[in-house]
């Protein structure tokens, strides 16, 4: 199996230290991962399926192509209505998810940019655990009880096969960005406490 990753790294969500321990984990799985290779086209034979995919600088033969292409807002509703859009193109709302100057419109999931709590800034962050909490606190609204979202810490677990990896707080280049004097610490540990069976490093 082969990755190619138009970043330069696998998982552009963490730290290049990090990154590297996800891309060391896909080598030993037998994955091959080509970083800072953005695939141009896809090539096809002449029975129509596919037989590679195609870079600026190499081909690929493949059997089955699976693209991962990113996660963008879906607001063109919310455009083409005029309601009030942040910097990465999704729906603002105030603590509530009720959309910023619109007394019975309500937004929540991907759609939505959230205040990051430690850089003070709108994201967008498409994450299942957001969306849940941000619908529990719009169903408790309508419903006319009180209750808030009031943003995130960027916390965020992952895993590859044995590999388990976590991060929370800003990457190093975006608290650079805001200005922010930062440490950053990386612990290794067990995946589970050591009384439970089966523990790894």
């Amino acid at each position: 199996m082969t990755v190619l990753n138009r970043s330069e790294q696998p998982m552009a969500t963490l730290d290049p230290d990090m990154g590297r321990l996800v891309h060391e984990a896909m080598d030993g799985l037998g994955i091959r991962t080509v970083n800072s290779a953005e695939v141009t086209k896809v090539l096809t034979g002449p029975d129509g399926r596919v037989r590679a995919v195609a870079t600026d600088a190499e081909e690929y033969p493949a059997d089955v192509v699976v693209l991962g292409t990113g996660v963008e807002p879906e607001t063109s509703l919310a455009r083409e209505a005029g309601l009030p859009l942040g910097s990465y193109g999704g729906l603002l709302t105030d603590l509530g998810m009720r959309v910023r100057g619109h007394e019975n419109v309500w937004a929540g999931g991907d759609c939505v940019e959230v205040l990051d709590l430690v850089s003070g800034r709108m994201r967008h962050v498409a994450l299942g655990t957001h969306a849940n909490k941000q619908g529990q606190v719009i169903g408790s609204n309508v419903g006319g009880d009180y209750a808030t979202f009031p943003g995130m810490v960027g916390t965020a677990v992952s895993k590859v096969c044995d590999l388990e990896i976590a991060r929370t707080g800003l990457r190093e280049k975006e608290a650079r960005e805001v200005g922010l004097r930062f440490v950053t610490v990386t612990i290794e540990s067990t995946s589970r406490a050591g009384y439970y069976p089966g523990p790894r490093r």
